[in-house]
């Protein structure tokens, strides 16, 4: 398990995506009769993942070929002319450059407020900050979405950073949706909040009986200071992140899966795939059900090599590095 990761070959990521994206973004659209899904995610240059929904039938072309609900942020200026050439969504637009974290947080300052943004200014760092505030208001422009995978570079856990408050602002940029669908990819070492993560495990069993018999009577759960941190973590974001932000937010969530893998280097990410809908019911009980669900089924986990010498992973891939060529020659 060494050197650089071919992304078209990340098997472990495949399984996320097959197992859990896939299925539950067929049951999401399925379900609420939606004829054209909008799609929000940082993919990298392969694009596998808006290739494996549109194979599916999950995100559809136009009469001209071209995915018109599909936004991309990407954070490398120098990647996106590839990734339009990958997909060819309808206008360059549709790929939105920078952190997605900083385009969600931006507010206005001194050096931005009534300055238009087309503004030719002689300061590198206003014409910066007018340039984030571009990106900034078109990506804002074009919430909500349906199905946000959010798999961003870094520590979505620390609830201070830029990229823990961005991610709380998607809560808030959705609440026109009656319903949306949610990919975190995060990574497994949590750090500052294991304690936290612990803490909100055990007042669960304090404050609710049927999660008290559940772990109670479930070996691998009564002891929590042996759960492997892949167990840990997986709870800890589904419970004390997600669902918390949920009810910070006024939604309520179901998760479908929750999916931990193993890349090329050794290293765990997990992936949780998450139904959202509008808290209008008030309904009390769905906090309870979802982390009796969490902890009943979740997570799913696979090692490098149990993904690499998995069957149904490399033919899925390879029909999506496939169909993917054939959608490229069609605009040749």
């Amino acid at each position: 398990m060494s050197g650089l990761v071919d992304w078209s070959k990340y098997y472990g990521k495949q399984f996320a995506r097959l197992y859990g994206w896939l299925p539950a973004s067929k049951d999401f659209k399925k379900k609420y009769k939606i004829k054209k899904i909008k799609y929000l995610t940082l993919c990298d240059v392969t694009a596998l993942d808006i290739f494996m929904l549109e194979s599916e039938g999950i995100l559809i072309r136009d009469k001209d070929k071209f995915l018109q609900d599909v936004i991309i942020c990407e954070k490398n200026e120098s990647s996106i002319p590839a990734i339009f050439e990958a997909v060819k969504p309808p206008l360059k637009e549709a790929i939105i450059e920078g952190k997605i974290e900083k385009l969600l947080l931006f507010e206005d300052d001194n050096d931005t407020k009534d300055v238009d943004i087309y503004t030719d200014v002689k300061s590198k760092k206003i014409r910066e900050k007018l340039r984030l505030k571009e990106n900034a208001i078109q990506l804002k422009e074009h919430f909500p979405f349906d199905i946000i995978n959010f798999d961003p570079f870094g520590n979505i856990y620390r609830r201070q950073s830029e990229l823990f408050r961005g991610f709380q602002k998607i809560f808030e940029f959705q609440r026109s949706k009656q319903q949306f669908l949610l990919f975190l990819t995060s990574s497994v070492e949590i750090g500052d909040c294991a304690l936290l993560f612990e803490e909100d495990f055990r007042k669960n069993i304090v404050d609710y009986e049927e999660i008290r018999i559940l772990v109670e009577s479930d070996s691998n759960l009564r002891n929590y200071n042996t759960l492997h941190d892949t167990v840990k973590a997986s709870i800890g974001i589904s419970k004390t992140i997600i669902n918390k932000l949920a009810i910070q937010y006024k939604w309520q969530s179901f998760h479908h899966g929750i999916y931990v893998y193993q890349n090329a280097h050794g290293r765990f990410q997990i992936s949780s795939v998450v139904e959202f809908t509008q808290n209008s019911s008030l309904e009390e009980d769905w906090y309870l059900k979802d982390v009796v669900n969490i902890l009943k089924n979740m997570p799913k986990t696979i090692t490098f090599e149990e993904a690499e010498n998995n069957q149904l992973i490399k033919d899925s891939l390879e029909f999506i590095e496939d169909y993917r060529s054939k959608i490229q020659k069609e605009f040749i």
